[in-house]
Formats: structure tokens, C-alpha cells, sequence
């Protein structure tokens, strides 16, 4: 391979990664693919506001339910989120997912992506307890102890209006959805160099 050639493919290397590590910190991107601590490739799929779900004590079920309408989620059954509902449980309802192929991330109040070396998918939601308030947890914890119903203490939900009001902390504790990746594909990175690698060797049988 020549000195020319070389430089230009040096040149466009460069140019290619930094133009990922821009995407990499540009915050999260529909339908962008990112990765959980081990390694394991979700896709991001949108989000979901923990203080726009149903009023608590309609969870409850001391006061008459009504007409529930969740804005960008819909008209949503009654008879369907009665229950205290986990980060995935929440998601699958609100979209209509396969809650065996999502994960659910919550990173700091107020933020879309994580602070630091954090995984982006993280398996954790923001729950609003029935006792102690807004607090991140696992994706799947059991969201509803004892008697059916948001009522009792450790009940939490990641998707009700409670302690985080819907209108004063509208986007401060949003679950964010990932969609699990079934079939592997190859880096962008990876298809470039095999491209250059491909440039360089007919270049090199040619002289």
C-alpha cells in the first residue's frame, strides 16, 4: 500500500471514530443499540414518566377510577393497572411489549444518560413507594408485598402519581426502555475495516 493511500485511509479512520464517540455521548438514540454490564445488547426503545401514571388512592381503590388518560401512552383499561406494576410490568403494559425481551433503565433525576463508566442499560426503574418516596430499584422487584392494591407498606410503582407530581416533576424520573437485540449484527466499525482491508490488499495485488 502506498504512503498516499495510507495516509487517507489513517485520515478517514480518524474522522470515522471520532464520529462514534460523538454518537457514543450524544445521549440516547431511538432505535440506537447500547449494552448492559454483561455485555448483552439492548436496543433503545422510548421511555415512560414514573409520576404519569394513575392517582394512588385510584390504585388503591378508594376513589372512583373514571376516565384514565395517560397522554402520549393512551387510553389505558382500569381494570388493567389496578395493581402496582414493576419497570418491566409498566412497559409492556403501556406498549404492548413482550416483557420477556425488555430491560429498563433509570439513571440520575433529570438525566438520559448514565454518570461516569455506568452501563446505559442498567436494570433498574424509578419506583415511587408508598412510605418513602421516589427511589431508584431493580427492574423486576415485586411491586406489590401483600394484598392486592397500592395500600400497604413496601408496595411501590414504577408508573403512579404519588409522591413525584406529575405536573412540578414532569421529566425528572423517567424509565427508559431497551428492546433485546435477536440478532447480533456486525459494528459499523468492524464492516469499515473489513471494507479498507479489502481496498488495501486489491491495491496491493494490482502492483
Amino acid at each position: 500500500m502506498s504512503t498516499r493511500l495510507l495516509n487517507v485511509v489513517l485520515f478517514i479512520f480518524v474522522l470515522f471514530s471520532t464520529a462514534l464517540t460523538s454518537t457514543a455521548n450524544a445521549g440516547l438514540i431511538k432505535d440506537g443499540i447500547y449494552t448492559d454490564s454483561d455485555g448483552i445488547e439492548w436496543i433503545y426503545f422510548g421511555s415512560f414518566d414514573l409520576a404519569l401514571g394513575p392517582y394512588w388512592e385510584d390504585v388503591d381503590g378508594n376513589t372512583a377510577y373514571g376516565d384514565l388518560n395517560y397522554g402520549d401512552y393512551g387510553s389505558i383499561d382500569p381494570s388493567e393497572i389496578i395493581a402496582p406494576l414493576n419497570g418491566l410490568e409498566a412497559a409492556a403494559l403501556l406498549f404492548g411489549l413482550d416483557i420477556n425481551d425488555l430491560a429498563i433503565s433509570a439513571y440520575a433525576k433529570g438525566q438520559d444518560e448514565p454518570d461516569g463508566n455506568e452501563p446505559w442499560v442498567n436494570h433498574e426503574a424509578w419506583y415511587d413507594d408508598i412510605d418513602s418516596g421516589v427511589a431508584t430499584a431493580a427492574e423486576d422487584i415485586d411491586a406489590d408485598v401483600g394484598d392486592a392494591g397500592y395500600s400497604e407498606t413496601g408496595d411501590s410503582s414504577a408508573f403512579i402519581d404519588d409522591h413525584a407530581d406529575p405536573v412540578n416533576d414532569e421529566g425528572e424520573y423517567i424509565n427508559h426502555i431497551f428492546v433485546a437485540v435477536e440478532v447480533p449484527e456486525p459494528s459499523t466499525l468492524a464492516i469499515f475495516s473489513l471494507a479498507l482491508f479489502a481496498l488495501g490488499a486489491s491495491r496491493f495485488k494490482k502492483q
